[in-house]
């Protein structure tokens, strides 16, 4: 007895001299290389498959793999530490060699652990076994059922456990598991992902959780139906010049009728067929116009209870030969591209229609002040109003913007403006003839041409050194009843006018008012 004891002391004195060396041994190993180079210390190499294994109170592992570490090595190894309650398969091997670990079942009543260290010449890794003592689980805030919306979503459940949690299944495919975090942690959180409910009806799965074990629980989510309509079909068409006509079937779970998207007055939507009560079923057809423009329009499906669009259908028209044409300033065709009125092809540029609609257009602003030439504007020959300003600009024809009854042109060096016969009777720039980015570029005359202008207002009456405007030529302005020039700078020395308006100006039917300093007498000039 007296023998046994003495060995028995002596066997744990040399486990614990043992692990004394084999920790002196891994010290010396790392000190001379203080930064993790991934396995290497010195000339040699090791690595484990994983560094964790956890095991239940059977010794099998938790999260799924088998109780296995597989090792990647630059030379022979060998294991060691206390393997007396959890047995490797071998304790040395080379690289690619597999251990498999058997654990004795864990009747402590405790968790245990151990660390046990992989070591190749002078290079070591860790491994840390874990067993539980018992299976164990434990939700937190999980109730036996759920309801879920009809637009899907997550539900997320914390559970402790050392089970394996991809036991975990559900009865339905729209709902998938993921994990989330470390598989060997006792703390878990387990994801589930509803898709979208894309029938008319309520449905049900069942998430069962820890399958086949004494633990297992059973989890009912219920998904709301869809309410709306859905498409049967493609949810985008495209035509041709000659336009179409293509027949869409949509269903409901509510009465619904078809609307068309603002700019869409060439596609119509006729409903052709209703069936069904609770779940209703339309046909239409949709129909778009021919039309030689680049254009894009919508259809959408609302209830007829409210507003709000339950599905859109997309129709496009496309012109695979439109005409081409050039606008030479890069800086204003950039800007239509930019407000999609036009499309640049072969270095060229054709119509959209939104352009060809467009009812307004406004070029101002320091992102345009390069802007010397608007040459393509008589393209949009349904604007109603204009603006133009900030830029360099010297001409302004609006003559085939018939449509034109506002327009708003200042702070640009303007010399020439072309109206022909839009209906206009009035037009005022005061203190703007000049650039408002660079005051060095300033108009140095004046020409209007309009067959519809009664009043003309050209007034500049502060900062006299931002005036350079020398003359002024009404002649193509029959109808002119008024001319304010009244321009402080005095560089102001004539002013051009038919016969017709100089009789007019003597009889006092054309009003010319101007600084006190020009000589009307000799300053108005019959050109």
């Amino acid at each position: 007895m007296v023998m046994f004891n003495y060995i028995k002391q002596y066997d744990d004195r040399m486990k614990k001299l043992f692990m004394i060396l084999m920790s002196a041994a891994l010290f010396v190993c790392c000190s001379d290389d203080k930064e993790d180079t991934g396995g290497v210390v010195g000339n040699q190499e090791i690595s484990l498959s994983t560094e964790a294994l956890v095991l239940d109170m059977n010794g099998k592992t938790s999260g799924g793999s088998s109780n296995t570490v597989t090792i990647t090595s630059s030379a022979e190894w060998r294991l060691a530490g206390d393997v007396s309650w959890c047995t490797p398969s071998v304790a040395k091997g080379n690289n690619g060699t597999t251990v498999t670990f058997t654990a004795a079942t864990n009747e402590t009543g405790e968790n245990r652990e151990v660390n046990l260290y992989f070591i190749c010449g002078n290079a070591a890794r860790k491994l840390t076994i874990k067993q539980f003592p018992e299976e164990v689980v434990e939700f937190k805030n999980i109730g036996d059922s759920y309801t879920m919306a009809a637009a899907g979503g997550r539900m997320t459940i914390m559970v402790k456990t050392n089970l394996d949690t991809s036991t975990s299944e559900t009865s339905e495919d729209w709902i998938n598991l993921y994990r989330i975090g470390d598989p060997s942690s006792s703390e878990q959180w387990i994801q589930f992902v509803v898709d979208a409910n894309s029938t008319f009806y309520d449905r049900e799965a069942t998430i069962t959780m820890f399958k086949g074990t004494t633990l297992e629980k059973k989890i009912k989510v219920i998904q709301s139906k869809f309410i709306g309509v859905i498409i049967e079909g493609p949810k985008s068409y495209e035509f041709g010049v000659d336009g179409g006509t293509v027949s869409v079937k949509a269903t409901g779970s509510i009465d619904f009728k078809s609307i068309l998207a603002a700019n869409s007055a060439w596609i119509k939507a006729v409903e052709t067929s209703s069936t069904g009560t609770d779940i209703i079923t339309k046909t239409f057809d949709i129909t778009c116009e021919a039309g030689k423009w680049t254009r894009t329009g919508a259809v959408g499906f609302v209830a007829l209870s409210g507003s709000t669009t339950a599905v859109t259908i997309s129709i496009s028209q496309v012109d695979p030969n439109p005409e081409l044409f050039t606008i030479p300033d890069a800086t204003f065709a950039k800007r239509l591209v930019a407000l999609k009125h036009i499309t640049e092809k072969d270095n060229k540029y054709y119509m959209n229609y939104s352009g060809y609609i467009a009812t307004s257009l406004s070029i101002t602003g320091n992102t345009y002040s390069s802007i010397q030439s608007l040459e393509g504007l008589e393209r949009f020959v349904n604007l109603t109003s204009f603006t133009n300003e900030d830029n360099l600009v010297r001409k302004v024809d609006v003559s085939k913007n018939t449509k034109i009854r506002s327009l708003s042109l200042n702070y640009f060096p303007l010399e020439e403006l072309i109206m022909g016969d839009i209906n206009v009777t009035s037009f005022t720039a005061n203190n703007y003839l000049y650039a408002y980015y660079d005051n060095t570029k300033r108009s140095k005359s004046f020409t209007v041409s309009s067959s519809k202008l009664k009043t003309i207002t050209i007034n500049h009456t502060s900062n006299a050194t931002n005036d350079e405007v020398e003359w002024v030529d009404i002649t193509e302005c029959p109808a002119l009843t008024s001319l304010s020039c009244n321009r402080n700078s005095g560089k102001l020395k004539s002013i051009y006018v038919t016969q017709a308006q100089k009789d007019a100006y003597d009889a006092g039917k054309l009003s010319i008012i101007t600084n006190v300093n020009f000589d009307k007498s000799t300053g108005v000039i019959v050109k």
